[in-house]
């Protein structure tokens, strides 16, 4: 199997190379025909780990014509929360940029009246 990584720089790639993989090695589809897109560092416990820009990546996968964004749902402890008031979870951020995406695009496309 090969993987070019040349135009990916970090690792919030690993939780769609790992998809791949899998999918690669499994007589069913995983994706089940959906174009999906997605974020997040694999870590060496499976776990999915937290990245940087989700709500970018989530614009930039609409644009695409992505129909499935995945993005971790990171654990934030309550002394990471109240270091940082305002801070959401990758998949805060990303649904918070999908539902803001949707809204917008519904306002493009009303007539104006």
């Amino acid at each position: 199997m090969d993987i070019h990584t040349a135009e990916i720089g970090g690792p919030s790639a690993g939780l769609m190379f790992t998809l791949q993989i899998m999918n690669q090695l499994m007589d069913e589809d995983l994706t089940k025909g959906y174009n999906i897109a997605g974020t997040g560092e694999m870590l060496a416990d499976g776990t999915v780990g937290r990245i940087g820009g989700a709500d970018f990546k989530v614009i930039a996968a609409d644009r695409e014509g992505i129909e499935i964004f995945f993005a971790p749902d990171d654990y934030l402890s309550d002394q990471v929360i109240n270091a940082n008031p305002g801070i959401k979870t990758n998949y805060q951020e990303a649904v918070k940029m999908a539902e803001k995406n949707r809204h917008e695009d519904e306002n493009r496309a009303r007539p104006n009246n």
